[in-house]
């Protein structure tokens, strides 16, 4: 799997490297850029690595604590010729000391948060910061032309949203779309992913907006647009995968709360086609001509089955089927069940493991966690039921 904060290269004749660096963790100020070159055309963007926290506090590699789906701290534009990056002053806050010594800053509630600017530099190192709205900024992408950047923008309250467009060159901008928690009945907003272009014009959003997580058509030169809705309903989009001749690929929890299956939808007619014939908890991805498409399912009977679909020839073939890792061994019992939230309304789902030999007439210990919350589903239709081993360890010692 390609990792974008890691630069991995050798050194050649042919190659002109102002700095190589191999690193995970980058110092986020512009005069520590660096451009990796190839034959005299940029290939890549690094920042030069420091060990030690300097006194500016411009040092944190990414912004909220990998919230709001920020999970890197620079990106390329698609010609690599530009680089949007986060400058984080973390001066304000806080700072703690681990047992072993090691000091690190953190905001508990009401105290001073990081600030962040977002910066665009070129290979000569010019770098320009944008004029931002937004106390928290997300789903950076470039457009097609790297001519304009794409930013979602959100206030510290989290209920006032903007998808902006700003010009790669002269930092004009535009707003795409504005909407506030208020609108849908929300307690608040929370991006967490980029968008993804279909042509030079058009994108797709998985937004939760409106509620549930779902995918939307933006026209990139629409100023305060009403978003063409593609999927709707009480359910959730969990990830979109790709895009191939006017139909997303994506899995979702149309068919149940527990499971994760692949669908694909047509954007003109809205047809959802669920690809998986046995529903269970999937991944995919597209491979990078699009003609294949890969990817793997679990449920309760099955470990791991991986599949490859020629997209072409509307083939599909069995890659790889995992054989059963407990058949000799005597397992406890899972029951999935729900009990009523706090409002006596919503369900919530539970995973209750029995040791082999349960005996309804004793009393047996009792291991409990607590559920980790929407960003973590932990019940689903999945082999052990989403559960780990610790379970059915735990119940070999007669423990429920």
């Amino acid at each position: 799997m390609k990792k974008r904060n890691n630069i991995f290269a050798k050194k050649s004749k042919n190659m002109n490297l102002e700095n190589f660096i191999h690193t995970s963790k980058h110092y986020l100020k512009p005069q520590q850029l660096y451009c990796v070159q190839y034959k005299n055309e940029t290939i890549d963007f690094c920042f030069q690595e420091k060990t030690k926290r300097k006194k500016s506090g411009i040092n944190t590699p990414t912004p909220y604590r990998q919230e709001f789906g920020v999970k890197e701290s620079h990106f390329r534009s698609n010609n690599k010729k530009l680089v949007a990056f986060y400058e984080i002053n973390d001066q304000k806050v806080n700072q703690y000391t681990t047992p072993s010594g090691e000091k690190f800053r953190y905001p508990n509630v009401g105290e001073e948060a990081e600030s962040v600017r977002l910066g665009i530099a070129d290979e000569q190192k010019n770098t320009r910061y944008l004029e931002t709205w937004g106390y928290y900024l997300c789903c950076i992408t470039f457009c097609p032309q790297d001519d304009f950047l794409l930013v979602c923008e959100l206030n510290r309250e989290q209920n006032h949203l903007r998808l902006m467009k700003y010009h790669t060159e002269t930092n004009e901008k535009f707003c795409l779309f504005e909407t506030t928690a208020k609108e849908n009945n929300l307690h608040y907003l929370e991006p967490e992913h980029t968008p993804l272009f279909i042509d030079e014009n058009h994108f797709v959003w998985q937004s939760r907006h409106t509620g549930f997580c779902h995918i939307f058509l933006f026209d990139l030169n629409k100023e305060k647009q009403i978003p063409q809705t593609i999927t709707s309903g009480n359910w959730e989009i969990n990830k979109i995968v790709g895009f191939r001749e006017k139909n997303i690929f994506f899995i979702g929890t149309k068919t149940n709360a527990l499971e994760q299956n692949l669908f694909r939808v047509h954007l003109q007619t809205k047809k959802i086609v669920q690809i998986n014939k046995k529903n269970g908890t999937c991944e995919a991805f597209l491979s990078p001509e699009k003609t294949k498409l890969f990817y793997s399912y679990s449920n309760i009977q099955t470990p791991y089955v991986a599949k490859e679909l020629d997209l072409c020839k509307k083939t599909e073939k069995t890659l790889f089927r995992a054989k059963n890792p407990y058949k000799n061994l005597s397992l406890g019992e899972t029951k999935i069940g729900t009990i009523k939230a706090a409002d006596e309304k919503t369900e919530l789902y539970y995973r209750l493991t029995f040791p082999a030999q349960f005996d309804k007439t004793k009393k047996y210990p009792v291991f409990y966690y607590v559920y980790g919350g929407p960003h973590v589903q932990m019940i689903r239709n999945q082999w052990n039921h989403g559960g780990r081993g610790l379970e059915q360890f735990l119940s070999s010692k007669g423990i429920i």
